[in-house]
């Protein structure tokens, strides 16, 4: 049965065949995944079409053009190469190979007639009307509070890969996410991105065990929707020469001083400085995050039905004006990207200044800054319910009064400037899920039995120098799912596990350690998944229980001594010999005992320049 649509037809179809135990089978193709599962949910894993490799495009494409009707050898060799441009420009789809290879077939078999083709790849393959149908088809089954989202991810560039917290951001901002009782509106958009992607329309290039952290959508599906967007009116791509009164534009190039209808546009998303920001007085969302501003723009605050605000300014220090409580109060999501500080010299704070009118903007769900200080309002004690995220914060703002002002806040970032303890975070981030602790070059970072974070998913520690005996506290994190240690979060050369921990971890990441030696046992991890191990130079044994918990799945290996890819090679041949089908080791950048010895004193030495450079600049800022 191919291409089964729903369900019902299943339940219908299943009712024929009566399973008398010959044998027999029903091979089932479907573009939803939930049919799938619906169809046999005694089985764990079914077979999910991949995208082909360059080679394999290029095999199918060859057979079928060239099988069609006869060539003569010389036009093989001349046309070898340009039809493996257009085979890898299929990026793997076999829908959009089979489409042109139809296309090559009948068209002159000279050189310069395939580079045509090639030049044009993407008009050829939604000229075809059996890929344009098919395309529609899917588009059309998509239940009708999809459509706008797949749409929009249009707006992006070609081959881009997207975040999926910016995507459900931008939904948000637009409304396109309906409310739910039992769901958070971003609980909402990742589960619209998975729905999306079980209907085979997206790829995911990233994910992690619970979700789809990174997208993007095939060149001829992305072709699609800006063709369908355009007919709808739904987003103009700036490479439009007719616009009539917008309602979304994505701007991938300057066009700004061709275009003067600007009154209607609701969502602005460039990757180059508009002039004629001020003039759209109904945008809801203005994404300019890659577009490098010289200072934060004012100009803004004319346009009161903001929502969404990305931004790339180079300044250093930005205070935000306190007027912006009284003119974004839609604002829903602020994201203000810089540059790291550079100048050892520079005075002042550098960073994001909020001011505390923040407190009056009840409708803010997601702050991201390289480091913001936000400071409390003595004279507003309102509460920010709908914070849902909060990054990085500056550890010199800290106060533990901010946390019983944001009562729903999940995700927390936090940059430690100045002595910090993580114990002293308060009792206040019960509904935390996700935090993550950046320490700067020399602030000193501790930890005690105060912290207890009853909902804590994700833990990231970078550069805390924190002991390995502290480890027992993390340990003790009654929901922790994933721990991500780097750049020296703990140090010394010996991590021991005594008592028990760890009781629902299944990701553990350990990047640029100086540990020497692990050790534990399979009962210190009872539900380990994944484990990498990057840049750890120094590692020289790890204990063999590890490597043979039940439950791995994954180790990868990147940079790694030569000991641990040892051990690494040691747990696969276990798992093969155990049967365990599910079980991957993935090795990258293995280099010599030689090698690393040279790597390890090169970094030794950098470190050391590093620290002479930074107290030269310190004592030059007295003379």
């Amino acid at each position: 049965m191919d291409d089964m649509w729903g369900t019902e037809v299943w339940d219908d179809f299943r009712r024929i065949f009566v399973d008398r135990r010959m044998g027999s089978r029903i091979l089932l193709t479907t573009r939803e995944f939930r049919v799938a599962q619906y169809a046999n949910s005694n089985i764990t894993q079914h077979h999910g079409m991949r995208l082909l490799n360059d080679a394999e495009s290029w095999d199918l494409m060859r057979r079928i053009v060239f099988m069609s009707r006869p060539y003569h050898l010389e036009h093989l060799y001349d046309l070898e190469e340009v039809g493996k441009e257009i085979a890898n420009k299929c990026k793997g789809l076999p829908l959009s190979i089979v489409v042109i290879s139809g296309v090559l077939s009948n068209v002159s078999p000279r050189r310069s007639a395939w580079q045509s083709v090639a030049d044009n790849i993407n008009s050829n393959l939604l000229e075809d009307e059996q890929c344009s149908q098919l395309l529609l088809l899917n588009y059309d089954h998509l239940p009708h509070h999809l459509k706008p989202c797949f749409l929009y991810m249009g707006v992006f560039p070609e081959d881009f890969e997207i975040p999926v917290s910016k995507l459900v951001n931008l939904w948000i901002a637009e409304g396109f996410l309906k409310p739910s009782i039992s769901e958070s509106l971003e609980e909402v958009g990742q589960r619209y991105v998975e729905d999306i992607s079980s209907r085979q329309l997206i790829v995911f290039s990233e994910r992690s065990r619970c979700k789809i952290k990174t997208c993007r959508l095939h060149d001829l599906i992305r072709e699609f929707c800006l063709r369908k967007a355009e007919q709808l009116n739904f987003f103009h791509a700036s490479s439009s020469d007719r616009l009539e009164d917008p309602r979304r534009i994505t701007c991938l190039s300057d066009f700004w001083g061709r275009n003067t209808i600007f009154s209607s546009v609701r969502s602005l998303i460039s990757l180059s400085a508009p002039q004629v920001v001020q003039h759209c007085k109904l945008l809801r969302v203005l994404d300019m995050d890659k577009v490098r501003l010289r200072q934060f723009p004012n100009e803004i605050f004319g346009l009161v039905c903001l929502g969404y605000v990305a931004l790339w300014c180079e300044e250093e220090e930005i205070c935000i004006p306190k007027d912006i409580c009284k003119c974004l109060q839609n604002l829903q999501i602020l994201i203000i990207l810089q540059s790291s500080n550079n100048n050892p010299t520079k005075t002042g704070s550098p960073g994001v200044h909020l001011p505390s009118q923040l407190w009056s903007m009840p409708k803010l769900r997601y702050l991201k800054f390289r480091n913001c200080y936000l400071p409390l309002s003595s004279w507003n004690i309102s509460l920010l319910e709908n914070l849902h995220t909060l990054s990085k914060l500056s550890s010199s703002s800290f106060d533990v009064n901010l946390f019983t002002r944001t009562p729903n806040l999940k995700k927390l970032g936090v940059l430690v400037e100045n002595p910090f303890c993580l114990g002293n975070m308060g009792n206040n981030l019960s509904n935390l899920e996700k935090l993550q602790v950046i320490a700067e070059r020399g602030a000193e970072v501790t930890i005690s039995e105060n912290f207890t974070l009853p909902r804590l998913k994700k833990l990231i520690l970078n550069r805390t120098n924190l002991p390995w005996e502290d480890m027992k506290i993390v340990g003790s994190l009654p929901n922790l799912e994933e721990l991500r240690l780097i750049n020296n979060a703990f140090q010394g050369s010996e991590w021991e596990l005594i008592e028990d921990g760890f009781r629902l971890l299944k990701s553990l990441t350990l990047d640029e350690l100086d540990l020497e030696y692990w050790k534990a046992d399979a009962s210190h991890f009872p539900n380990l998944v994944h484990l990498s191990i990057s840049e750890c130079g120094y590692l020289r044994k790890i204990s063999e229980e590890i490597g043979k918990i039940q439950t791995l799945e994954t180790i990868m290996m990147d940079d790694a001594s030569a000991h641990a890819v040892i051990w690494a090679k040691k747990s696969e041949e276990y798992h093969q010999e155990n049967g365990t089908e599910s079980f991957r080791l993935w090795l990258f950048n293995i280099w010599s005992n030689q090698y690393q010895q040279v790597r390890r004193m090169y970094f030794v030495f950098y470190n050391i320049y590093e620290t002479l450079q930074e107290k030269f600049w310190f004592c030059l800022s007295f003379i």
